[in-house]
């Protein structure tokens, strides 16, 4: 029989695998980032269906697989709902990811840095929260978290993109490839805020 552990963690992406699969990165406080199968999540009666939503907090039931541990069972802590329907939101959850990914935290455990996640993406879920300065915020902090911050002031007077352009910057100073989801993000902002009138485009 194999052996079934039980781990908490925040879903940072799900991406299809092989014909019928899931592909889930996880972040857990015991042991980082890992990725395990969810077997059969992309078939519409499947039970792990719900895995293929990123920003899930859940405890996940794994046996251990050759080169992948896969998902026997699951149960959802907490679901955020503003992901699913702002694309800002998604999109600065998504940005906050792939530096997770590309920097520091890809080998072993960071402490304290699960539920330091959970809560930044709970106040995201807020919808009086701006997006662009949250993302902002959270990768200040990681870069204080990694040891990486720069002394220097990457805070903008009143224009949330400016301070986020600075510490995006910062960021693909220590990354080893820039961060893809970047234009899109900040072209796309700027384009909704523009619609809006929130923002003046400057030459």
């Amino acid at each position: 029989m194999d052996r079934v552990t039980a781990v908490d963690g925040l879903i940072l992406r799900s991406v299809p695998f092989r014909e019928k699969d899931r592909l889930l990165s996880v972040w857990t406080e015991e042991r980082g980032r890992i990725r395990v199968v969810a077997q059969g999540a992309l078939l519409v009666a499947n039970r792990l269906v719900p895995l293929g939503q990123c920003g899930l907090l859940v405890r996940l039931w794994l046996a251990r697989g050759r080169e992948l541990d896969r998902v026997t069972d699951f149960r959802i802590l907490w679901c955020p709902t503003r992901i699913r329907q702002d694309w800002k939101a998604l999109a600065a959850f998504q940005t906050m990811v792939e530096v997770l990914e590309g920097g520091w935290l890809l080998e072993g455990a960071e402490p304290g840095l699960l539920p330091a996640l959970v809560a930044w993406v709970r106040h995201l879920d807020d919808p009086s929260v701006d997006p662009a300065l949250w993302l902002k915020e959270v990768l200040e902090e990681l870069l204080r978290m990694a040891g990486l911050r720069d002394e220097r002031d990457v805070t903008s007077d009143g224009d949330p993109l400016t301070g986020l352009e600075k510490v995006l910057s910062l960021w693909e100073q220590n990354l080893e490839s820039p961060v893809r989801s970047r234009k899109v993000w900040v072209t796309g902002f700027e384009r909704d805020q523009r619609k809006t009138g929130a923002i003046q485009r400057h030459n």
